[in-house]
């Protein structure tokens, strides 16, 4: 199976592909005093750094950092719906690839938000009382 390459929209000259790879294409940039030098840039594999959550991202240009499995999920899947964030089939953030990604709700903070509220006594501040 050969691996597959997709733009990234919004980031020219930057394309994910399905394996969660994330490149950069040959481009000339201009540069310089006032942008009046042509410069050749060539393109090269970007290397994802680790989340705290475990997944990976990448700083794609002057843009602020994206995780790689939106990248790919927007490349192959379509645009990001609202209120649902990158969630992994096998459970394992550090496989990135399209095959085990899709659009899902997220479980996890609901259940932390949970285990704080329990976790305060009955009669704190900020409590309704009655509870």
């Amino acid at each position: 199976m050969k691996e597959e390459w997709r733009d990234i929209a919004g980031s020219d000259g930057y394309q994910v592909s399905d394996l969660g790879q994330v490149r950069s294409l040959t481009r000339t940039i201009l540069g310089g005093p006032g942008g009046a030098v042509k410069i050749k840039r060539k393109g090269r594999f970007i290397r994802p750094q680790r989340a705290p959550g475990g997944g990976y991202y990448v700083h794609l240009g002057s843009m602020k950092k994206r995780p790689v499995a939106h990248l790919v999920l927007e490349a192959f899947l379509g645009p990001r719906p609202p209120k649902l964030a990158a969630r992994y089939i096998d459970g394992n953030p550090t496989n990135p690839s399209a095959r085990n990604l899709y659009w899902g709700k997220r479980k996890r903070r609901a259940g932390l938000k949970r285990r704080r509220i329990a976790s305060q006594p009955m009669n704190s501040p900020g409590m309704p009382s009655g509870l």
